[in-house]
């Protein structure tokens, strides 16, 4: 009789895991929101089909009383709110009824997912908890004979290395974009700074050479160069645990030359890596360098897969939009066909108003777009963007620039409103 009292479920977590479903549901209203964005298909399938039912059965699973599924929800609730404070700083489409209809929801589901946190770690839920999962094992001491185990199929042995793998580097990514966000805030930097990661060199290149350099031909140099690199760490170091740390930390501090973030974001990976490059060697190089390259292509593969959808999609430009050098003097002309005139003028915002990339993003067109017109807001840009910029670049100024053309709408704008 004492075991069935025990053992029925709190009416904390009840409530707490209607809490959740409440929240899940508004989280699904948000993503279809993001439909008028560009790729908005595309982000929506994302944001729908693939966290939904994750979370639904991370929620079923802590109402039958799964400790491991209540501590992912924590993680994952502390990763949440550290990406919606980062984002409600950095994403600059902050005005019109559309943004302000996504940050009521955003802020919705996230009190309801920390008032459903709040429920699940009360001392009667905490106590049902332990009582029906049992004691939790240490996942470090899991993980490493999972490595350390090549007495199974290789494909086998390159899944679960590959889950190992891609989690905690995702779940590190988030914390230290979080952190490298607002420490660019106070300082910035060219080495925090977009055009320095690696996102900014996926978009510069095409998709089929994206495939190749990133899923196919960069894991098998790098498992290739391991080689020499954990012979050398090997006699420096005696313990082979130790021997992968260091060569986590090699190959992390060599990605940071490129990228801050790439550098704590691969550190993991390469960790995980390394041992697997280890255990195999035990059999021969040839058969560790083949396991090893086929891990990090799998982990290659997730990012490219998502850059690919996202270009095919539109949310990200297939091609870099490259700008050519204009002289100072020369007049940027626009026709507007109306009863009034016809303007043609030259740009009345300095050529050096604003330093513009190689390749410009539509959130980076937004932010210089609100810089040169701080009154207008997203119904504006849209305007702009999506009607007035094609037609000029095909009609009037096929190598003109972005400031350029906003030099032009802004006189356009004067004109309209005189």
């Amino acid at each position: 009789m004492e075991q069935n009292i025990t053992l029925e479920r709190p009416s904390q977590v009840t409530k707490a895991v209607y809490i959740l479903y409440v929240s899940l549901g508004f989280g699904a209203i948000r993503a279809f929101l993001d439909l008028s964005l560009p790729g908005g298909k595309f982000l929506v399938g994302v944001g729908v089909l693939v966290p939904v039912p994750m979370f639904a059965f991370l929620y079923y699973m802590i109402g039958k009383g799964k400790n491991w599924a209540r501590i992912t929800f924590t993680i994952l609730t502390f990763l949440g709110v550290s990406g919606f404070v980062v984002l409600a700083f950095s994403d600059p489409l902050k005005s019109g009824l559309l943004a302000v209809s996504k940050l009521c929801l955003d802020i919705t589901a996230t009190g309801f997912e920390l008032a459903a946190l709040v429920l699940l770690f009360q001392p009667a839920s905490s106590d049902w908890f332990n009582t029906v999962s049992g004691p939790q094992r240490n996942p470090f001491k899991t993980i490493i004979p999972m490595l350390r185990n090549t007495d199974q199929p290789v494909l086998s042995y390159v899944w679960r290395a590959w889950l190992i793998d891609m989690i905690p580097t995702l779940v590190i990514l988030v914390i230290v974009s979080g952190i490298v966000f607002f420490v660019s805030l106070t300082f910035p930097n060219k080495l925090l700074s977009f055009e320095s990661s690696p996102g900014s060199k996926f978009l510069k290149e095409p998709l089929w050479s994206l495939i190749l350099d990133t899923v196919i031909v960069a894991p098998w140099i790098e498992s290739c160069l391991m080689w020499p690199i954990l012979g050398i760490l090997k006699r420096i170091i005696k313990r082979k645990l130790w021997v992968a740390v260091a060569s986590a930390v090699v190959w992390g501090a060599f990605h940071s030359t490129a990228s801050l973030l790439w550098g704590f974001g691969v550190a993991w990976s390469f960790f995980v890596l390394s041992l697997c490059f280890l255990e195999w060697s035990k059999i021969s190089t040839g058969w560790a360098v083949t396991v090893t390259s086929l891990i990090h292509m799998c982990h290659n593969a997730v990012p490219t897969i998502f850059v690919v959808l996202l270009t095919l999609s539109g949310a990200l430009p297939a091609q870099p939009e490259t700008t050519t050098p204009q002289p100072a003097h020369r007049k940027t002309h626009v026709a507007v066909s109306t009863s009034k005139k016809t303007i043609s003028t030259q740009p009345s915002i300095p050529v050096n108003a604003f330093k513009e990339a190689e390749n410009l993003t539509r959130r980076a067109r937004y932010k210089i777009f609100r810089k040169a017109f701080p009154e207008f807001g997203e119904v504006e840009f849209k305007t702009a963007y999506k009607g007035l910029w094609p037609d000029w670049k095909k009609n009037v100024a096929p190598n003109g620039t972005w400031k350029e053309f906003l030099s032009v709408y802004k006189d356009f704008t004067q004109w309209r409103k005189g």
